[in-house]
């Protein structure tokens, strides 16, 4: 009776694919099986991580920088990361952040992370969302590579939010938006810091300047997207 009961309900209530919005058989969810076959094929193999670091102005205290993929307008990590973060869908940022996790396994450059911390949220958008995505993805990368995680507290204060702000304004932001607290637990270890999108990479900029002034550690960056024509924003 259940059963038939779903069967009645997905012809009236079809469920769509986020991503091409072509209507989802029984067995998927959330996406096609075209759209994640195509999206995760087109995801940067551990073996893109000099390239992409080189596309990005991050300080030089970070050691090894990983995305999977490029967000542009109609590219699949564009959806799931709008998914994730706008839409509630939190399940997706976990099970995301288990494959970027896998991925990470794979390099010899994160094979020491020590701590995975989360890019922290401001607190006026913690209080809008309700939730700090890169805390949700970070917690998926966590359980892939089976290490835990940590949290930097910070010092924030309100300043203008970084959408329409020219590349250089953006940096000079975000480095004013908020300081660091010292957290003993993450002296002298390698941290990979988690974000769900790198822009220009302002705000990773701002925090590792502000992390390296009270803490000696070895930083690393890993990202679900990021956008390949930062230096042009």
């Amino acid at each position: 009776m259940q059963e038939w009961l779903n069967d009645l309900s997905s012809l009236i209530y079809p469920e769509f694919c986020l991503h091409c919005q072509t209507t989802l058989l029984d067995q998927e969810h959330n996406f096609c099986l075209h759209c994640l076959v195509g999206g995760f094929s087109a995801a940067h193999p551990p073996k893109n991580i000099p390239w992409i670091k080189q596309q990005l102005p991050l300080p030089k205290r970070v050691s090894n920088v990983f995305s999977l993929f490029e967000y542009h307008k109609k590219a699949f990590g564009s959806t799931l990361i709008k998914q994730i973060k706008y839409h509630n869908k939190k399940q997706l940022g976990f099970a995301s952040g288990q494959w970027l996790g896998a991925h990470l396994n794979k390099s010899k450059g994160f094979n020491k992370i020590d701590y995975i911390v989360p890019i922290p949220s401001h607190k006026n958008k913690l209080k809008t969302r309700g939730y700090n995505q890169s805390e949700i993805i970070a917690k998926g990368v966590a359980y892939a590579l089976n290490k835990p995680v940590e949290f930097f507290k910070l010092k924030q204060s309100f300043k203008p939010i970084q959408l329409g702000l020219k590349r250089i304004d953006r940096f000079v932001n975000a480095y004013q938006s908020f300081g660091v607290l010292t957290n003993q637990k993450l002296m002298q270890r390698h941290i990979l810091l988690v974000d769900d999108v790198i822009t220009t990479g302002a705000t990773l900029d701002a925090l590792v300047k502000h992390i390296t002034k009270t803490h000696h550690l070895n930083i690393s960056i890993a990202s679900l997207a990021f956008t390949p024509n930062a230096s042009s924003i």
